[in-house]
């Protein structure tokens, strides 16, 4: 082996030993974090040895964060679940709670792992258990077996969820007991009086001007009668609602703001059973408004960044020193992001030169308003110095004559006056010294070979006389 694959082949050694040394560290912090009646390895805490009477805390808020899976076994003593308890597990995706004593699970005990998947809560001591821990999670398995769950509204939601082949349980053959302990499958029970809310709304589209005012009412059936209320927005509109007990409950929002179009307001109604939400698209009619506006940036090209508000959306035109700007290949405006009222894009310019310097002029416009907006930019110095150029004579390279038979800025901007006499006042001095220029070669040549001949004819005289 040469010299050559000898230094390689360490190398790899010591990059082995030192990722293996890593990985030794990062399990021995883990261990020394684990509560002792537990075992904790590669995101896992694991806890089966009874004695726990309380959810597993680590020393270490970071290891806790990382862990995805929790393991809790055999600890008749462990009776609920709260979210100050899940609250540091953040990334935890599996959490099994088997051979426990456990008989409720706060209303909002995953609230801080919407990462959970797989919940298995068998062999529990629940009689009855809510729907409302579970409303924000994406479950593929929530596994209830061997509960002594009791026949009644509280638990219907299950029975929904079976009926929905949801979480796989439609597969678990759940029971629960009814009078006198007798049990039954949970797919036969019925219980009267109980069924799942249904919200509605008096009007689910609204378009409405900016400055305006919104109200619009929420109502619901269901047994048992639910709770009907409005999902707190963050609307930059000022908005209040009326009491939840006193359907139909109202959202009302005054001076609304452009900036809360394409908002969706939710009515929620719930009760034991479960919930339903009714929406509102709410869409606000504004005039224009640039909110930025930024310094040319060189990149791949040069860009002037921009963004821009509106609905409906606006027209976008630039002006280069107060003439039209006349896009092309090599100018022209590119749009890198869209929502729903905002656009975020460039100016953008391929290899640009003197003649693109000076004043650039963002101009929008609806059929609300219009806003303007300029920003100087210098990409290059004259060739011929520093001297400045004036714009105007360089009219034509950017303007185009649109069809109304003017290049300059709308009239709520009045332009510079236009120096069309002094431009052609310049082409006229240019071409007049040219052709004297031109004239002045013309003369010398032929008074040089005119002389010439002169000679050459006056030595030939002299020999024929000779």
């Amino acid at each position: 082996m040469s010299s050559s694959d000898g230094r390689c082949g360490c190398d790899r050694l010591g990059r082995s030993a030192v990722c293996l040394l890593g990985v030794l560290l990062g399990v021995g912090s883990l261990a020394l974090a684990c509560p002792s009646s537990c075992k904790c390895i590669s995101g896992k805490i694991t806890c089966t040895e009874p004695g726990i009477v309380a959810f597993p805390v680590l020393s270490s808020a970071a290891e806790m964060e990382n862990i995805t899976e929790i393991y809790i076994a055999n600890q008749p003593n462990l009776s609920g679940i709260n979210e100050r308890d899940m609250e540091p597990y953040t990334g935890l995706r599996n959490l099994t709670l088997v051979n426990c004593g456990l008989t409720f699970i706060s209303r909002q005990g995953f609230l801080y792992n919407p990462r959970l998947q797989y919940i298995n809560l068998s062999n529990n001591r629940f009689s009855s258990l809510s729907w409302k821990p579970f409303r924000h999670l994406e479950l593929t398995h929530l596994i209830l077996t061997k509960n002594p769950l009791l026949c009644s509204c509280d638990i219907v939601w299950i029975q929904l969820m079976q009926e929905k082949n949801l979480a796989t349980l439609e597969s678990q053959n759940l029971t629960c007991r009814g009078e006198n302990d007798w049990k039954m499958l949970l797919s036969h029970m019925r219980i009267p009086d109980c069924e799942l809310p249904k919200a509605a709304v008096n009007a689910s589209n609204i378009t409405l001007n900016e400055g305006g005012e919104l109200v619009v009412g929420c109502t619901s059936n269901g047994l048992p009668a639910p709770t009907i209320f409005w999902k707190e927005h963050n609307l930059m509109s000022a908005y209040q609602t009326t009491e939840p007990s006193k359907p139909p409950v109202i959202l009302k929002l005054t001076q609304v703001s452009g900036e809360d179009n394409a908002q969706q307001l939710i009515c929620i109604a719930e009760n034991i059973v479960g919930e339903s939400k009714a929406f509102v698209n709410l869409t606000v009619l504004f005039p224009p408004r640039i909110t930025l506006l930024g310094q040319a940036i060189s990149d791949h090209h040069w860009c002037i960044p921009f963004s821009v508000m509106g609905n409906p959306p606006p027209t976008i035109q630039w002006y280069h020193n107060n003439h039209l700007l006349n896009e092309t290949d090599f100018i022209l405006t590119q749009i890198h992001e869209e929502n729903f009222s905002e656009l975020h894009g460039c100016l953008q310019l391929d290899n640009p030169t003197h003649l693109n310097n000076g004043n650039y002029t963002l101009y929008i416009n609806n059929d609300l308003g219009q806003d303007e907006r300029t920003i100087s930019a210098h990409f290059m110095l004259h060739p011929l110095g520093n001297e400045p150029v004036d714009p105007d004579f360089y009219v034509d390279y950017y303007s185009a004559e649109p069809s109304s038979g003017t290049s300059e800025m709308p009239s709520d901007n009045p332009p510079v006056t236009e120096k069309k006499e002094d431009s052609i006042a310049v082409y006229v001095v240019v071409g007049t010294t040219a052709l004297v220029f031109t004239g002045l070669i013309l003369v010398l040549i032929i008074f040089k070979f005119g002389k010439h001949a002169k000679f050459g004819m006056k030595g030939l005289d002299h020999h024929i006389t000779e």
